[in-house]
């Protein structure tokens, strides 16, 4: 399968070098290859701590701009809430 999408793939980490606590977000598009012989187009935002992690997945039947307002949602979620925290 040759590739349809330029690769976008960054991971930032949550939590200062020195912390010894771990957090990081890892936003991926790509073409991988998930089993032998199967490749596909893998989309996804995961957000992760020390115990626990989310991944947001855009399966292949989900529509792109709902994946997309999910993420756009989640962002408002979290920065209403960090507001709120911050008052």
């Amino acid at each position: 399968m040759s590739k349809t999408k330029a690769n976008y793939n960054k991971r930032f980490w949550l939590n200062n070098e020195d912390s010894e606590a771990t957090g990081s977000v890892v936003a991926f598009e790509g073409i991988v290859e998930r089993w032998k012989d199967r490749i596909e187009l893998a989309t996804f935002l995961e957000i992760a701590d020390c115990n626990n992690k989310i991944v947001l997945h855009q399966l292949p039947s989900d529509n792109r701009e709902e994946f997309i307002q999910k993420m756009r949602l989640l962002s408002k979620v979290v920065t209403e809430f960090a507001d709120f925290l911050d008052s």
